[in-house]
């Protein structure tokens, strides 16, 4: 996930009661936008007006409006990108999505968001007739305790990202690792998974390090880690954060004394600004831009001039493959009924711009190959090599007993 310094703390303050209390307010009576049937599907587009994320947001929206303009469904239907701003919190996130689906009629959401405005949207997508397809959110509750018949999540959980990075660290021999995370409900979930997962692997953590959200000066957590006899690190910091620690880190020299950097959420086009400083560093991503399909060239061929020559990556393919599944799933269906929509999307396969994407049925939780990227210097540039695939079969966890469908 993205560093979300104003967007994490508030979260868990909303009730559910308060929420569902908007969701009167703002929404239309009725089952909202995804009970009609049209020639043209509306897709609302979540993004934050939040400056922080200003970079992420816009190429999230510039992603869904390619995707617009190149798919369309089987049956010929053409999909609309209606744009949702909101200020990063689940209230106004709820708050904005009612007010598209009474307004323009929104079928579907997606787009950038945290986990938090995931499980908001997902107990009243019901409510509000729309489905919500998650090209974002990796908190593994959103499939489990907390899932719901309207919420579909395309992206990876963090339980299937870290069974990815724990093969990748075998592979490596790595079998004592230090983790280094930001001080929060997102860095202290990313930890305990790792090291659930890692001790079952018969690896050792070493030592976890906790750095605040913003910090500017990360030498005394360095120092702590560089004294470290540990054969890896993992990095689940990201945005601002994972750009001040990359730089400071590599002042210091502290990555080349690990065998394996692995980031979780490090690498995005706005990181990979640092250039030298994450040389080497790998991570397991659900796409990368070297990939050799056709589609793929035609995504990287138009996703650059709309986006100031930011060059693509994981989040904005994503994106871009939600529409196709969404497009697939319309066909299927045969209407943009959300209760068709649902029966349609659970159990079904796609073929998408990111590959193969099954969404399982029992879940919702999208089952995808994996690759394993690393940081290379190319002609002076920073660029994300694949190293290798990561098949689903060794990623994909059973669906959680906990998700009651």
């Amino acid at each position: 996930m993205f560093s979300r310094k104003s967007t994490r703390r508030v979260g868990a303050a909303l009730s559910a009661v308060a929420l569902a209390a908007m969701v009167a307010a703002c929404s239309s009576s009725g089952s909202g936008g995804g009970g009609k049937s049209s020639d043209v599907i509306k897709v609302g587009v979540l993004s934050s007006n939040n400056p922080t994320f200003a970079l992420v947001s816009s190429q999230t929206i510039s992603a869904a409006k390619a995707a617009a303009a190149n798919i369309k469904t089987p049956g010929g239907q053409k999909l609309e990108v209606v744009p949702i701003e909101n200020d990063g919190t689940p209230a106004d996130a709820v708050q904005t999505v009612s007010r598209a689906v009474r307004e323009d009629n929104v079928h579907f959401i997606t787009g950038f968001f945290t986990s938090a405005i995931a499980a908001a949207l997902s107990k009243q997508a019901s409510q509000l007739g729309v489905v919500v397809l998650d090209a974002d959110s990796k908190d593994p509750s959103l499939t489990a305790a907390n899932c719901s018949n309207n919420y579909f999540r395309i992206a990876m959980s963090s339980v299937t990202f870290t069974r990815g990075a724990i093969s990748v660290g075998l592979t490596k021999n790595a079998k004592t690792w230090d983790i280094v995370a930001a001080d929060d409900a997102t860095g202290h979930g990313a930890a305990e998974e790792f090291a659930r997962q890692a001790k079952a692997a018969g690896i050792t953590i070493v030592k976890q390090v906790f750095t605040p959200n913003g910090a500017s000066d990360y030498a005394p957590y360095i120092s702590k880690l560089k004294a470290s006899p540990a054969d890896a690190l993992l990095v689940p910091l990201s945005g601002e954060d994972g750009q001040t620690f990359a730089k400071q880190a590599n002042s210091f020299g502290l990555f080349p004394s690990y065998k394996l950097i692995l980031g979780e959420s490090l690498l995005s086009a706005s990181d990979l600004a640092e250039g030298s400083a994450l040389k080497g560093v790998q991570e397991v991503l659900t796409w990368n831009p070297d990939s050799a399909s056709a589609e793929a060239a035609t995504f990287l061929k138009e996703f650059p001039p709309q986006n100031k020559g930011v060059a693509a990556w994981w989040l904005p393919a994503d994106v871009y493959s939600t529409f196709e599944v969404i497009g697939q799933a319309v066909n299927t269906a045969g209407s943009t009924d959300s209760d068709k929509i649902i029966k349609a999307l659970a159990g079904s396969t796609h073929n998408t711009l990111s590959g193969p994407i099954q969404i399982r049925a029992a879940d919702h939780q999208s089952l995808r190959p994996l690759v394993l990227v690393q940081v290379s210097i190319v002609n002076g540039k920073p660029e994300l090599k694949t190293v290798r695939q990561i098949p689903v079969g060794d990623v994909s966890p059973a669906a959680d007993s906990a998700c009651k469908l």
